[in-house]
């Protein structure tokens, strides 16, 4: 099927064996992503970080994100600056539903500059708000040193007791 954008704010997926009954056929179905589940997942939807949808965290208080021109696709993104190694964190504001049991899989695209520790892409796990685990993700999500625009990826297994996910670059 691909990849489409759904303008109209409708869309309907069918599987069938082209409903001729004297011609049946089989569907498989391993996968079905609906995307972008985040709040401004994209930046293009604000021209500063303010009011974007997303947090930023620095343990020192130092550092911060500014919304740029120098996206790997549409008009914006975010530019991370932080000259500590302690922690950051920037995180999506929306927290999705989930279930026990669940795989979910969540990426972006970055790019670094001069990078000396790993910038993963994590998972948190909360349960009715309350934070489970700031990081359930597990996967090759990580990058480090100097990167051209490069996709990240990451997969969490949703534990007992969570009940809603949010994603984090930190």
């Amino acid at each position: 099927m691909g990849v489409f954008d759904i303008t109209d704010g409708t869309f309907a997926l069918w599987l069938d064996d082209k409903g001729d009954p004297n011609e049946p056929g089989f569907v498989y179905i391993d996968s079905v992503i609906f995307s972008p589940l985040l709040a401004n997942g994209d930046f293009e939807a604000t021209e500063g970080f303010a009011g974007s949808g997303w947090s930023w965290y620095s343990r020192e208080g130092t550092g911060g994100v500014e919304i740029v021109s120098d996206a790997q696709s549409g008009q914006r993104a975010a530019k991370v600056t932080h000259p500590d190694r302690n922690d950051f964190v920037v995180s999506n504001n929306n927290r999705v539903t989930v279930n026990p049991g669940e795989v979910w899989e969540a990426s972006i695209w970055a790019r670094t500059e001069s990078l000396s520790n790993a910038l993963p892409l994590g998972i948190a796990a909360y349960n009715n708000g309350d934070v489970i685990s700031w990081d359930i993700a597990y996967g090759d999500r990580k990058i480090r040193g100097v990167n051209d625009w490069t996709l990240i990826s990451a997969k969490a297994r949703i534990p007992e007791g969570c009940n809603q996910i949010s994603l984090r670059v930190n």
